[in-house]
């Protein structure tokens, strides 16, 4: 009976560090939002489903707390940025000209750790909150000349 208890202690006596991410949540069932050096804001199936499908996006950003906001938008309107289908899972927003404008430069492709839906619509991505994913250069054939 007392064994279970030595055990748990024993492990507690050593340097040992808990996991508390949990299991991984598979691509298409969570929120996945990638931004890239030249501006490519990709969203992955499950986000533009959860956005409403929408064929163009409005583009927030708060300096404060160095977010971007994307709210879905209607079709005609001017400032709105057009959504495209990327593949077979992904959607694409070229954001560049908003990301020159409000001077966010990256060097690599970042994911977003949690990026957010609220209740209104509103997906917001934390640039203080990302992880890089690529940028990478990838080698070149040589090529005989």
């Amino acid at each position: 009976l007392c064994r279970p208890l030595r055990i748990y202690v024993d492990i507690l006596d050593r340097a040992w560090e808990k996991y508390t991410g949990g299991p991984p949540i598979a691509y298409h069932d969570r929120i996945h939002v990638t931004l890239s050096s030249k501006g490519k804001l990709l969203l992955n199936r499950n986000t533009h489903r959860l956005l409403g499908k929408p064929l163009r996006v409005l583009l927030y950003f708060n300096r404060a707390k160095d977010t971007i906001g994307v709210r879905p938008a209607h079709d005609r309107l001017a400032e709105a940025f057009p959504v495209r289908e990327f593949g077979q899972c992904s959607y694409v927003v070229y954001i560049g000209s908003f990301c020159r404008h409000f001077g966010i430069k990256l060097t690599s492709t970042e994911r977003f750790i949690h990026p957010e839906i609220s209740s209104d619509g509103l997906l917001t991505l934390n640039l203080a909150e990302t992880v890089t994913v690529g940028g990478w250069q990838r080698k070149r054939k040589k090529t005989s000349e």
